[in-house]
């Protein structure tokens, strides 16, 4: 783990340490969809990001963002693998998932005007917290009880597309779809007759919108 903080460290101190022609800061929002194992428990989430970005030659474009994104577990569908692992009664689930994404960000444009598709790649950390509480109800009667916490770090890579309009001489619209490979990481199991379901984090797909200012 260290030696993958240190390469970041390393990469980006490299990158941003060479001739730019621009630099700005940008901010985007949108929806988080659950993909893989990931959306087996989880709704939709939400998130965003900030950071600061750099313009070299080529068409290039680098930055360095820190994100956050949300989902809340799917209580239907835990509740349908609970019953068919033999669970009996209802299990009543809250385990949000808080991700803190720290990521190192390459864009390629297709050309530089009024209107510039790109392609993105991005790697780095996934910073996740996880809060677990519930219980099992029986014939309106509690009958066991739980909760927890826990908190990880996991390293993925986000590969892209998107589109920039030129608004004004400093200020880019931003929309861009990306696909979120994230080590998986296990929130919470359930093994009520030896048979056990994992709820865990894993890919997901993003689509963002936002702005660009550079500082021209």
């Amino acid at each position: 783990m260290k030696k993958l903080i240190y390469i970041l460290i390393i990469t980006s101190s490299v990158l941003f340490a060479q001739d730019y022609s621009n630099f700005g800061i940008t901010a985007y929002g949108g929806s988080a969809y659950p993909s893989g194992n990931f959306d087996d428990f989880y709704n939709n989430g939400y998130g965003g990001a900030a950071g600061i970005m750099f313009d070299f030659k080529f068409s290039t474009r680098f930055a360095l963002t820190v994100g956050y994104t949300r989902w809340e577990v799917d209580n239907a569908a835990v509740q349908q693998e609970y019953e068919k692992i033999g669970g009996e009664g209802t299990l009543n689930l809250d385990a949000p998932v808080r991700v803190i994404p720290v990521l190192l960000q390459a864009r390629w444009f297709a050309s530089r005007g009024g209107m510039n598709l790109y392609a993105l790649v991005e790697f780095g950390f996934y910073f996740i917290k996880s809060e677990v509480s519930g219980s099992v109800t029986q014939d309106d009667t509690v009958v066991s009880q739980f909760s927890g916490k826990s908190s990880n770090t996991a390293t993925g890579i986000n590969l892209g597309l998107g589109l920039t309009f030129q608004v004004s001489s400093s200020v880019e619209l931003d929309i861009a779809g990306r696909y979120h490979i994230v080590s998986s990481t296990n929130i919470y199991s359930f093994a009520p007759t030896g048979s056990s379901s994992i709820l865990a984090t894993d890919q997901y797909w993003s689509v963002m919108g936002g702005l660009n200012y550079l500082f021209n």
